[in-house]
């Protein structure tokens, strides 16, 4: 039976609220000098560390027996998604070729759910090929390890100018965070029955968090300030590339959080969900400022989850989650009936 780490749900709405806040700054394109280096240092590591948490949940997918399910509600959310903010990415298609990449690629912000699908994909179709488990497990990490060094290489080869490439497929796509996903899914499977256990003591882990993040901004502060640097495309060094949002998600993982009131799955996933488009309607009626965006790509969405308690935004499955976490809950309902 595994065990729910409060501290990662908490976790899943920081890292929303912080991609929030740099779509609001990138879009609004306001704000004040030490926004780069924070964006750059910081909040480059919120998608990661949510990658590293959607392998951790993909293993407990896969060990509960609910691949399948999990798989075609995510896939439904992602259509769904991609059918309401049709009117603003379908202007750039200009041809079927056009529309079927997309759609693999994914649109705007949903590339991440279709990326995450593709991570997950790759990774379960080479535990299905090699029969000997723990060989496929090295497998997946070696597949990791080298795609995570090609991408640190492609991007210093971009910086230095040498290699001629577009970023932004690397960086929006499975290549970008299948690294990523496949840490949190082999960390879930070495940590197995033991749980947390297995992890250092909360102290030394946060002593990591705070050395690291000084280290992110240093990193940041010395590339942007490279001639010729642009504000958000500098490389990374890849142990703080790869290791800051590992050090992030188990010091959260070691914190003694109470249970929340409220599901903060969905509310994560319905910020992050909703949080481009509120940005862009604001913007559209004529407010362009950062906190105010920011503020209502997140409030919004909250208040449209809290306002609905109950209502199964992301699916059925997480109702009947809820109902295996609290099965006493479930039991003495339907006894008052």
């Amino acid at each position: 039976m595994s065990t729910r780490y409060h501290g990662i749900d908490y976790l899943r709405v920081i890292l929303v609220c912080g991609v929030a806040f740099a779509h609001a700054a990138m879009l609004n394109g306001q704000y004040a000098d030490w926004v780069p280096i924070f964006g750059n240092g910081i909040l480059r590591s919120l998608v990661p560390t949510f990658a590293l948490i959607s392998g951790y949940g993909a293993y407990q997918t896969v060990k509960r027996g609910r691949l399948k399910s999990w798989t075609i509600g995510l896939m439904w959310l992602y259509l769904l998604w991609c059918v309401i903010y049709a009117p603003l990415w379908l202007r750039d298609i200009g041809s079927v070729q056009d529309f079927i990449r997309q759609m693999i690629l994914g649109p705007m912000h949903l590339w991440y759910i279709a990326a995450l699908l593709q991570s997950v994909a790759l990774m379960l179709l080479l535990f299905l090929l090699i029969p000997d488990h723990k060989r496929a497990s090295r497998l997946v990490m070696t597949s990791a390890l080298v795609v995570a060094l090609l991408g640190s290489f492609l991007q210093y080869g971009f910086f230095l100018g040498f290699i001629d490439l577009h970023l932004e497929m690397i960086r929006y796509s499975a290549f970008f965070i299948y690294p990523f996903v496949a840490m949190g899914y082999l960390l879930a499977e070495w940590m197995g029955d033991s749980g947390r256990a297995m992890l250092p003591a909360a102290g030394w882990l946060w002593l990591a968090v705070i050395v690291m993040s000084v280290l992110r901004l240093l990193e940041a502060g010395y590339f942007l300030g490279l001639p010729g640097a642009h504000d958000w495309d500098p490389p990374e060094f890849p142990l703080l590339a790869y290791g800051y949002p590992l050090i992030v998600m188990l010091a959260f993982m070691r914190l003694n959080l109470p249970q929340p009131r409220v599901d903060l799955v969905t509310l994560s996933v319905m910020i992050y969900l909703a949080h481009l488009g509120v940005i862009l309607a604001m913007m559209h009626f004529g407010l362009k400022s950062l906190w105010p965006n920011f503020a209502a790509s997140v409030l919004i969405p909250t208040a449209v989850v809290l306002a609905t308690p109950g209502f199964p935004w992301l699916g059925a499955r997480h109702k009947n989650r809820d109902a295996a976490r609290h099965p006493r809950d479930s039991a003495s309902r339907m006894n008052s009936r």
